[in-house]
């Protein structure tokens, strides 16, 4: 804990019943050590810091850096060898500015050059490099830390101007963090920390860190001092958790942080890690957004009727020809989404018109939500997607104006410039993703994938209705008509919230029917089980992490390696019975062999299941209950060997149905003639990745591993392929 110094402090958590079983937490600085529950509460009390009493609330994570990313090089200066022990380069997006050091730039003379300003380091060689001096305690960073040592650094030749005159200034700045929706007053910045100070005639390191709100003036929300005179003194501190309060503002959208070291000299270091930004943020969950402003609605699966009620129908042009279909029709069937509408992209392509958009002002709002399959086929930076670029007579308006969104920005045009664009990475090729952009009078933010990815405000207003246009527009040229697929445009009249995007997007509140899940985005000596219900799976053997999944990092299985689930302490009500589903993302070695994707064997000796690509190229859902007794089992499909492809195989005991999906697709369906309860232990063990007795080891990249305790529908498993 901390208080409001940015001490480090431990924390006791009292109950009391006078505030109806609220918390109070006390902070107590290291030299109190009495009880509060003690017959010393009131003279304790005196010597400590009471934060109040705190409803209990979840703090939501809005941005991460460990520096473990980092690309590390060879030493320069220093005289400890190392081929991957130093940068200077921050991740992306972060800033060091390194021109307050003395003589930079000037190789002779600037100093130890690894610590001429802030710089990123393998902890274990800035220790040893620099002699240790109590940098080993620093206990709590790990791996790549980010450095500041000028102790260090002055030990090199530098220039010969005492520091009282020339100090060395240093600063390491964050990229933007969204911070949209976070209740005012609730940001905090906590971080690991090693602090060495000292202070004399020459010497006066001192540390700072600055917060920005949406591109303000920097406010000091941190302030470590080394002379014990100063009310910011900050003590010999070289491993410790600090927390510090960033008092967000109302309605901030974007937050900066600097970390600052200056008037320095050799008078040692500042080191800090593993850094989170979090907040109480407003409407995370996602939220149903209803019909509550809804202005239309195309699922576009067939049609372009408007199904809100409002009878906004849209009307498709060059339907027949213009589309990536068969014969150029523009309705195709997709594995993930099913019927959808494409649009080639050319001179002679589809597009759909649906109705205009009200005058945009700088007090209304809006937001457009659909989700988009671009090509890179036919396409160019500035093509429509949605919006338009002229008026319904393909005449441009006076003075010229219009909306779109494109694969590159949100074009928001007025008086002939687009000084009011929005900015968001490059939309990928070939992808589902779902893309909303909310208008909040003047302020404009885009969401992928229920993500904030952009944000921007708009300093002019639109002189009339805009056309809306899907994919193109009537203008009959291939310099803005759209390549790709889309489905289930969505139109308000209102801002919606990050959550009702969010649902938009497919998300939906944590699903209590799911008991395991391993999104392999890290895999170490454990694979942490996402699904909050602590499955952690453990790693026995050569399963290694790949960077390069199919939704982030994925488990590369090699060599008969596996995850044991340690069968026996999983709990019955975490165990499917009556229902089940398993899903995977694979991409497996034609080995010769067969591939268990998960193994688990009761008390009785059942063999439980069997998610299997078989050796013969078809793929096996079995299941079994107690006496080995087979449910049902189906074999279907084929395997595609080194390539991905999503494995889903559920099971209803009340339905009496058994099915199996392959890339979202409902390869076969059966009706069990016995349905029967699952064997419901796993007292024998439980694996991913191998079968219990070692056999059938499973060769290749597994992702987005899923177990549930209920049977999901083809659009659910529709959903968990995306990530969702």
């Amino acid at each position: 804990a901390q208080n409001d110094a940015g001490t480090r402090a431990d924390a006791v958590i009292v109950a009391n019943a006078a505030t109806g079983g609220r918390l109070g937490i006390f902070y107590q600085t290291a030299s109190q050590d009495d009880d509060p529950r003690g017959e010393v509460m009131s003279e304790w009390i005196n010597n400590w810091y009471l934060a109040g009493n705190l409803d209990v609330v979840e703090r939501a994570v809005l941005f991460t850096e460990d520096f473990e990313g980092l690309a590390l090089g060879p030493n320069v200066d220093e005289a400890l060898a190392g081929d991957a022990v130093w940068t200077d380069t921050p991740p992306e997006g972060w800033v060091v500015d390194e021109s307050g050091i003395p003589g930079i730039g000037m190789d002779e003379t600037d100093g130890v050059t690894e610590w001429a300003g802030w710089a990123f380091a393998d902890k274990a060689w800035w220790t040893e490099t620099a002699g240790d001096q109590d940098r080993s305690l620093f206990e709590l960073g790990s791996g790549i830390v980010a450095v500041a040592d000028p102790d260090e650094w002055d030990d090199g030749e530098r220039m010969p101007i005492p520091i009282a005159v020339d100090p060395y200034d240093t600063w390491l700045t964050t990229p933007e963090i969204a911070i949209s929706g976070s209740e005012v007053g609730t940001l905090q910045l906590k971080f690991d920390s090693s602090w060495r100070p000292e202070f004399d005639d020459n010497y006066h390191q001192t540390a700072n860190i600055t917060a920005s709100f949406d591109g303000g003036e920097p406010v000091v929300v941190m302030l470590w001092e080394s002379d014990e005179a100063s009310d910011n003194y900050k003590p010999y501190a070289t491993n410790e958790t600090v927390i510090v309060n960033l008092d967000n503002p109302a309605g901030a959208r974007r937050l900066v942080l600097t970390f600052g070291l200056f008037d320095a000299g050799n008078d040692w270091w500042w080191a800090i890690d593993n850094l989170e930004v979090s907040g109480i943020v407003q409407g995370l969950e996602p939220v149903d957004p209803g019909t509550d402003g809804l202005a239309a609605f195309y699922a576009l699966a067939g049609d372009a009727t408007d199904s809100s009620g409002n009878g906004i129908d849209g009307t498709i042009g060059n339907a027949e020809t213009g589309g990536l279909g068969d014969g150029g029709s523009v309705w195709v069937d997709d594995p993930e989404r099913g019927t959808v509408i494409s649009f080639n992209g050319t001179a002679a392509g589809a597009y759909v018109r649906a109705g205009d958009i009200p005058q945009m002002t700088l007090t209304n709002d809006f937001t457009w939500a659909f989700w988009a399959n671009h090509s890179d086929e036919n396409t160019a930076d500035n093509d429509i997607i949605l919006g338009n670029r002229m008026d319904e007579n393909t005449v441009d308006f006076v003075p010229r104006q219009f909306i779109k969104f494109t694969p590159t920005k949100f074009e928001w045009h007025m008086n002939g410039n687009g000084d009011d664009n929005m900015d968001y990475d490059d939309i990928p090729a070939d992808v589902w993703l779902h893309h909303a952009v909310v208008k909040t009078g003047d302020q404009l933010t885009y969401y992928r994938n229920g993500v904030e990815g952009g944000s921007g405000t708009i300093t002019q207003p639109l002189d009339f209705p805009q056309p809306l246009y899907f994919g193109g527009d009537n203008e009959g040229s291939d310099g803005e008509n759209w390549s790709g697929l889309m489905s289930e445009v969505a139109i308000y009249d209102r801002a919606l919230s990050v959550g009702e995007v969010r649902y938009l997007a497919g998300e939906r509140e944590g699903d209590p029917s799911l008991v395991i899940y391993y999104d392999f985005d890290e895999v170490g000596d454990i694979v942490a089980d996402q699904s909050g219900k602590g499955h952690d799976g453990v790693v026995n053997g050569d399963v290694t992490a790949e960077a390069e999944g199919k939704l982030g990092g994925a488990a590369n299985f090699a060599n008969g390696g596996f995850l044991d689930l340690d069968g026996p302490s999983i709990p019955a009500e975490d165990i499917p019975t009556s229902a089940m589903t398993l899903a995977a993302w694979i991409k497996i070695a034609n080995t010769g062999g067969d591939h268990e994707i998960f193994s688990a064997r009761a008390s009785d000796e059942s063999w439980l299941i069997h998610p299997e690509p078989k050796s013969s190229g078809d793929i096996r859902w079995l299941l079994r209950s107690y006496g080995g007794t087979t449910i049902f089992q189906i074999r279907a499909g084929t395997v595609t060997w080194d390539e991905w492809l999503h494995f889903a195989g559920t099971y209803d005991k009340e339905s009496g149905k058994a099915a199996l999906y392959i890339n979202g697709e409902l390869i076969e369906e059966m009706v069990v003639e016995n349905p029967a309860d699952i064997a419901g232990d796993w007292g024998l063990g439980a694996r991913v990745g191998k079968t219990i007795d070692d056999g059938r080891p499973f060769t290749g990249l597994m992702d987005e591993f899923r177990m549930y305790t209920r049977a999901l529908s083809q659009d659910e498993v529709l959903t968990i392929m995306q990530g969702m």
